[in-house]
């Protein structure tokens, strides 16, 4: 049941990405980010479940490399990166990130809107240490 139910989840959020081809776009981060906090907000329950109790490791694994293979291969491709590992490990940093995030978000009982943290995760992304 649990794997329906995640499945269904992934299938909804690669959903939500297909709205959007790229991050290379600033103008697309802040919309995206707001879709997915909304997302994450009206299946609360579960995200609480797959996030903070369960951690399940497929299912964020699934979520990871759709996200990876969505967005960062063609990054490397564009910007014709000289050292593609470092790519790599910046998606690392990224996602963790961005899980982290939503775990933390999830159990501070969500307290922020999701524009709210759309807008701090935009700073974040956008420009780093100097988000805050």
């Amino acid at each position: 049941m649990l794997d329906q139910i995640e499945n269904k989840l992934a299938e909804d959020f690669l959903d939500i990405l297909s709205h959007y081809p790229s991050l290379l776009e600033e103008s697309n981060v802040y919309p995206l980010l707001v879709e997915v906090f909304s997302f994450i907000k009206l299946n609360e329950g579960m995200m609480r479940v797959v996030f903070c109790e369960n951690r399940s490791p497929v299912f964020l694994d699934h979520l990871k490399s759709s996200v990876k293979q969505r967005y960062f291969g063609d990054w490397k491709r564009i910007h014709f990166v000289k050292a593609p590992f470092e790519v790599d490990y910046f998606f690392s940093y990224f996602i963790s990130g961005c899980i982290g995030l939503i775990t933390l978000w999830l159990e501070t009982e969500m307290k922020e809107t999701p524009q709210q943290l759309a807008k701090l995760t935009e700073r974040m992304i956008l420009n780093g240490n100097h988000a805050i």
